[in-house]
């Protein structure tokens, strides 16, 4: 009996259907991280992570000349712009 509710739990959480991964974050895990007051936090871990994340990407392509190092300059601020917009619509979002 375990592993039956088992599978049928982990069915509930991947399939598309039933949104069961959402229907768990929605009424658990997220009402959780805003009452604990964890979301502030959480945001500004993530800012750290991108920020060291940004660095390590731009020292490993230190050699990179001209062109090239425009070129991914160019790319990197289009992933800076579209994690901020994405950052901006989840805000909106909860609010």
């Amino acid at each position: 009996m375990y592993y039956e509710l088992k599978i049928a739990f982990i069915l509930f959480l991947i399939l598309d259907k039933s949104h069961g991964c959402v229907t768990i974050y929605e009424n658990a895990i997220e009402p959780l991280i805003q009452f604990r007051g964890f979301e502030q936090e959480v945001d500004s871990t993530l800012a750290v992570v991108q920020e060291q994340l940004y660095n390590k990407i731009f020292s490993q392509l230190g050699g990179v000349k001209d062109l090239g190092m425009s070129g991914a300059l160019l790319a990197f601020d289009k992933v800076r712009q579209l994690t901020q917009a994405v950052a901006e619509q989840s805000d909106k979002k909860q609010e």
